[in-house]
């Protein structure tokens, strides 16, 4: 069986009371089309993205995650970028919807730019997340 990395970094991010009080309920890995018909609003999206496989009879891997937060303004897609920056660095052996993550090491800061298809302000950034590949309890 495998574990919802996605879903255990969802957790983690909302149990945090700025990135809640920032984009409420507003994370996954789309924008919802509900949601999208209010953008630009502050949101957050994890993608998952690859990564290196470790190999061998190992139940952790690193899962490479890209992260783009949303908001009205390329500032305030920044600041919700600072919070979800704070949250994930923090991330210390955390057990979250039955996945055990080690850790969470930015592999590239955020950058700001416009969404090119729909021109909405985003911050990028991309993480290497080290979590079990089976449930923990």
């Amino acid at each position: 069986m495998t574990v919802d990395l996605m879903s255990a970094l969802k957790a983690i991010l909302l149990a945090d009371s700025t990135v809640a009080n920032l984009v409420v309920k507003r994370v996954g890995m789309e924008v919802p089309e509900a949601d999208a018909k209010n953008m630009p609003v502050a949101a957050i999206v994890l993608k998952p993205a690859g990564g290196p496989k470790d190999g061998g009879y190992q139940t952790t891997g690193n899962q490479r995650v890209d992260v783009i937060c949303y908001g009205e303004s390329l500032a305030e897609s920044w600041t919700v970028y600072l919070a979800v920056y704070t949250v994930l660095n923090a991330i210390e052996r955390e057990l979250s919807q039955g996945v055990l993550v080690h850790s969470a090491d930015v592999q590239a800061k955020g950058a700001t730019a416009r969404d090119p298809l729909k021109q909405w302000p985003v911050t990028y950034s991309s993480w290497l997340v080290l979590a079990s590949e089976v449930p923990a309890a």
